[in-house]
């Protein structure tokens, strides 16, 4: 018996499957790995997959702010579990890929993908720990002021974008620039977000407990930001000879950069 992916969203067709007997996702097959060009092709697609199953998880999370549904989070939980077994699936395909004579070009893929999906399974985990967060708040009958719910939320809402761009690199690198804009324009959501906390601290217009979520929470939103630019980068390097993780954004025109950044920051920073 097999089932399709996990979908959290129905009317998505699901592009692949999984045996229920053994846990492995059937686009993963041995008989590929003697054609390396052939098996980092579905080793690619099934990154692309789990994406997709982390990016809608991370969309039931920041829905979570508004109204708590406990169902959400138990898919969010689902999604996480999968994501970890994907991980652990599509890195031991790869591993066992690299055991192969390669190419330079096809060694580089590899090595994009292994760094690819380990960031991954941390943006997965950080939207788990997103939804436990609000899912502890509504069992404490507790909440954020309206001010910090705002701003919390145009925050996830450029995260969401932002991860949405991620996921477009893998079919189109030109998206890059714009997955780094997103992340400044995260960046200084974010600050803004804990100035803004630690203004209301001050004048006693913020509990301390729904203030040590919300920190929780702008640490999770850091670091999904993060290491969404860092998969923007390797994805960009797929045909390079070797992997560099660092100093990306020294690759993009100035001027068309300024464009896209303040384009992105008018957006959702337009009241600085």
């Amino acid at each position: 018996m097999k089932f399709h992916l996990s979908n959290l969203f129905n009317g998505r067709k699901a592009l692949a499957e999984q045996d229920t007997d053994t846990g492995e996702m059937n686009i993963l097959k041995a008989s590929l790995l003697e054609k390396p060009e052939s098996a980092i092709a579905q080793a690619r697609l099934a990154a692309k997959l789990m994406f997709d199953e982390t990016k809608d998880a991370s969309i039931l999370a920041a829905g979570l702010l508004k109204d708590y549904e406990e169902n959400a989070y138990m898919q969010i939980k689902k999604s996480e579990e999968k994501v970890d077994l994907y991980e652990d699936q599509i890195c031991n395909y790869l591993l066992e890929i690299s055991k192969r004579k390669l190419t330079t070009a096809e060694s580089q893929r590899v090595s994009v993908l292994l760094h690819t999906v380990n960031d991954l399974e941390t943006i997965s985990d950080c939207t788990c720990s997103i939804g436990l967060a609000y899912r502890n708040m509504y069992e404490k009958n507790a909440g954020f002021s309206q001010e910090a719910a705002q701003q919390l939320e145009l925050a996830q809402q450029a995260v969401r974008e932002m991860l949405e761009k991620t996921r477009a690199m893998f079919d189109d690198t030109g998206q890059m620039q714009e997955v780094y804009a997103y992340h400044q324009v995260v960046s200084e959501l974010l600050d803004r977000l804990r100035e803004k906390h630690i203004e209301r601290l001050k004048s006693s217009r913020c509990m301390v407990e729904s203030g040590l979520v919300l920190t929780d929470l702008i640490n999770y939103y850091e670091r999904i930001a993060v290491r969404c630019q860092r998969i923007a980068g390797y994805l960009m390097q797929e045909g390079n000879e070797a992997l560099k993780i660092h100093g990306h954004e020294y690759w993009f025109p100035a001027k068309d950069y300024r464009e896209l950044y303040e384009g992105c920051r008018e957006r959702y920073l337009a009241e600085d």
